[in-house]
């Protein structure tokens, strides 16, 4: 039987299980209780809620660790809760989240898109740059709780709910042991909510198995995710050509894992390798500083004449934030999350929901070969300054409680 390590890389857990014949990029702990749920917790009232009973789930605990576990050894009520509580130990004990603390603002300004679709196609791109063991593990826990959503009438748990109960397990603002580089970032409970709850509804979207209904597939929607060129690319017909540290917008990837798809400051449009990029992260708001609710990714409007005759109490506060801004700006720096390099065995095919008319058919293979390694993972780059006269920033609260 399989011994299960916690607290321990998601990376190393996979590789232990592997050289004992488990093959899967789904951790062994994660399968067998996600298998488990399905055949005897589905309709369990307050599942992924409830707690379990702390000597059960020590007891639970300890038989995965022992190689021991046993799944026909239990099958009460209780023990859904006991097995979920196990699952969440698992998982909030990795010292990187399945989303990793890199990735947490990227996440967050994704949210704050006007429209429910580049929400989620935001989260698309960035679920598929994720290391392979990361984004297997998320998408199979998410194919879960997607399925659990059918038997919300008898659990009394729709998205909303399931999203609270495992959000701040699977996205953390910090590493589980950060090093003296790395900040704390404050929590924002809202946006990350909102998140899981959105990754929880559009499981299947996520996973590349339904087209999404009102997905906009043109380069002009809005994208909060920028990319930077770590090597000069030729590009080529559908291609975009790169220049080293260039920073391109990313509005799409590719069913197959190899390319994205993006546009430049020139408003050119093509695809690129995955390889050849590195995401490039907002800057993160340590605990120290003052936090500001992010701006929505459209871009900002002009102030009107109109706006210039606001009282003195609405310049007071754009004055304000701008010094604010201009404060964070100077003291944080840019991370960076490392895109893993694919290896393809053939060339990938253009997804039909990214079909049309004037698209190709095919795309050649992403030169991934012979390339130099990419940075460490603290490799940054400074955002350009702003500027003297910054227009008004139209801050969108949403759904925001008061």
């Amino acid at each position: 039987m399989q011994r299960v390590q916690f607290g321990q890389e998601l990376e190393s857990v996979i590789a232990t299980q592997r050289s004992s014949g488990h093959l899967s990029d789904v951790p062994y702990l994660v399968s067998e209780i996600i298998t488990w749920l399905e055949n005897f917790g589905l309709e369990e009232k307050g599942v992924f809620k409830l707690n379990g009973t702390t000597g059960n789930v020590n007891a639970i605990k300890s038989a995965f660790e022992q190689g021991t576990w046993r799944s026909a050894n239990y099958r009460t009520a209780e023990d859904t809760h006991n097995m979920v509580a196990v699952l969440k130990i698992f998982l909030r004990q990795l010292p990187n989240a399945l989303i990793p603390a890199a990735l947490y603002t990227l996440v967050l300004q994704a949210m704050k898109h006007s429209t429910d679709a580049n929400q989620v196609l935001d989260l698309r791109i960035l679920v598929h740059l994720l290391p392979k063991g990361h984004k297997d593990t998320l998408l199979y826990l998410l194919n879960f709780l997607h399925r659990l959503l059918s038997k919300k009438d008898k659990t009394n748990m729709d998205a909303k709910a399931l999203a609270a109960s495992i959000s701040t397990t699977i996205i953390r603002p910090t590493p589980s042991n950060p090093t003296d580089k790395e900040i704390y970032i404050e929590h924002d409970t809202y946006g990350v909510n909102l998140a899981a709850q959105r990754l929880i509804e559009e499981a299947p979207f996520l996973n590349k198995q339904i087209p999404h209904p009102t997905l906009p597939l043109t380069s002009a929607r809005s994208s909060c995710i920028q990319a930077k060129a770590l090597y000069p690319y030729a590009g080529g017909q559908w291609l975009l050509a790169l220049t080293k540290d260039e920073i391109v917008t990313v509005i799409d990837i590719k069913n197959e894992e190899g390319w994205l798809r993006g546009q430049n400051a020139r408003k050119e449009d093509g695809y690129f390798p995955t390889s050849y990029v590195q995401l490039a992260a907002l800057p993160a708001t340590p605990a120290n500083v003052p936090r500001l609710p992010l701006p929505p990714c459209t871009q900002a409007t002009p102030a009107s004449a109109d706006d210039e005759d606001d009282d003195e109490d609405s310049k007071h506060g754009l004055k304000t934030m701008k010094r604010s801004i201009r404060q964070m700006q100077q003291q944080l720096s840019v991370s960076s999350f490392n895109v893993p390099s694919p290896v393809l065995s053939h060339p990938p095919a253009l997804p039909d929901d990214l079909s049309s008319s004037s698209s190709p058919a095919a795309l050649p293979p992403p030169p991934v070969d012979d390339l130099p390694p990419p940075p460490p993972l603290d490799a940054s780059f400074e955002l350009p300054p702003l500027p003297n006269d910054i227009p008004p920033l139209p801050v969108d609260y949403g759904d925001l409680p008061p």
